[in-house]
């Protein structure tokens, strides 16, 4: 399965939410629970997110726990769709793939130069 950054970025807002600690389950529209949970392990493995694994015969759960403090700096700088739809666009335009890292740093360079701007 591919790492799919849009589907991370949502996960995230569903972190965001007040009532996500405690569950076990996570509906996001056009995303089969298979991929949302393999999205979960991985956020998890980068510390975007708190979370209890789940192992059963029925399959790979987890139990969430909320964002991490490197989930919240992450989910700050891609909140704005425009933010993130810039960041994106400039990472495919190069033709590289979109690491994590890579787009940290490219989100944290837009929102610079529009802060760059107002002052």
């Amino acid at each position: 399965m591919k790492r799919n950054m849009e589907l991370i970025r949502k996960i995230l807002f569903e972190f965001e939410k007040e009532d996500i600690i405690g569950k076990t389950y996570i509906e996001i529209e056009k995303y089969t629970q298979d991929e949302i949970i393999y999205h979960v392990y991985l956020m998890a493995e980068a510390n975007l997110i708190n979370i209890t694994k789940i192992q059963s015969n029925l399959g790979k759960s987890f139990l969430a726990k909320g964002l991490t403090w490197e989930g919240h700096d992450f989910i700050d700088k891609a909140r704005s769709d425009s933010v993130w739809n810039e960041a994106m666009d400039k990472l495919k335009k190069i033709g590289v793939g979109v690491t994590l890292e890579l787009l940290k740093k490219t989100l944290t360079q837009i929102i610079s130069q529009k802060i760059g701007t107002i002052i």
